[in-house]
């Protein structure tokens, strides 16, 4: 079973179908970390951050770098 995601990108709304949703978080900026770049990595990061969720971990999806704005409009 499919779950569906709905957001704003490039000020527009869009849809993405996941296979799965574990959970549903809020996070405040002070829980989130900045992925920093490595300078022989050259290429896009699909990461923009890493959010600290009670012990745990989790990758934050950088939407601009997966969707390009000729996608969304």
């Amino acid at each position: 079973m499919h779950s569906h995601i709905s957001r704003e990108l490039y000020n527009a709304p869009i849809g993405i179908v996941v296979d799965e949703v574990k959970e549903v978080v809020s996070l405040d900026e002070r829980s989130i970390d900045e992925v920093t770049k490595s300078s022989k990595n050259s290429e896009p990061s699909f990461i923009f951050g890493v959010g600290k969720v009670d012990e745990g971990l989790i990758s934050l999806l950088d939407l601009s770098t997966v969707i390009s704005e000729k996608e969304v409009i």
